[in-house]
């Protein structure tokens, strides 16, 4: 006769206690709860940003744009290291929304010249004032010195992943668009793994 399970309501056991005390402050742990972080605020962003008729990958290019009025899609997926395809399919959306506006080159009608419109600006600012309001709240109850010091160890910790890629580039720096670009989909098991 096997044993019952164990009821959720049950306290948890010294040991598993003492296991889970050990993971918690182990290096894997603290990565696990910067994760963590990551996961929470990118939940909180796809809540939100609906609210404001954006998707996550559209501010940065409405941004771009607003910033390089004129500025084509190839300029545009070039500055924010995605593809060009990524572009014209967000451009599209977003002119259909009414964002902004492509007007042909007055030289070369083949080229597409891309503008904000002021709802598009309208828009942006307010997903802009939404980052930093999320921002505000996750590093609320943090002195000016303790964010200091985060920052100082952040920049640290992707120095030393960078420098453990050992490909020479220094990648600790580079725009998140651009690392996700070289992250690219995940790998796939070998053939007949699953």
């Amino acid at each position: 006769m096997s044993a019952p399970p164990r009821q959720p309501s049950q306290p948890p056991s010294a040991v598993s206690t003492c296991v889970e005390e050990a993971e918690r402050h182990s290096l894997c742990g603290l990565t696990g709860r910067l994760e963590r972080a990551h996961l929470l605020r990118g939940l909180h962003l796809k809540k939100t940003m609906p609210q404001h008729g954006l998707y996550f990958g559209q501010l940065p290019l409405l941004r771009y744009i607003a910033r390089h009025d004129g500025c084509t899609g190839a300029e545009a997926a070039a500055a924010l290291h995605v593809s060009t395809a990524s572009v014209a399919v967000s451009t599209g959306r977003l002119q259909k929304a009414g964002l902004l506006l492509k007007q042909e080159d007055a030289q070369d009608r083949r080229i597409k010249r891309l503008h904000i419109t002021e709802e598009g600006l309208r828009r942006a600012t307010l997903c802009h004032r939404a980052f930093e309001e999320l921002d505000r709240l996750a590093y609320e109850g943090l002195s000016p010195e303790e964010i200091a010091t985060l920052s100082a160890l952040l920049d640290r910790i992707s120095a030393n992943l960078a420098r453990a890629l050992g490909d020479g580039r220094d990648l600790s720096t580079a725009p998140l668009h651009q690392l996700l670009e070289e992250l690219g989909p995940p790998p796939r098991p070998p053939h007949g793994g699953r």
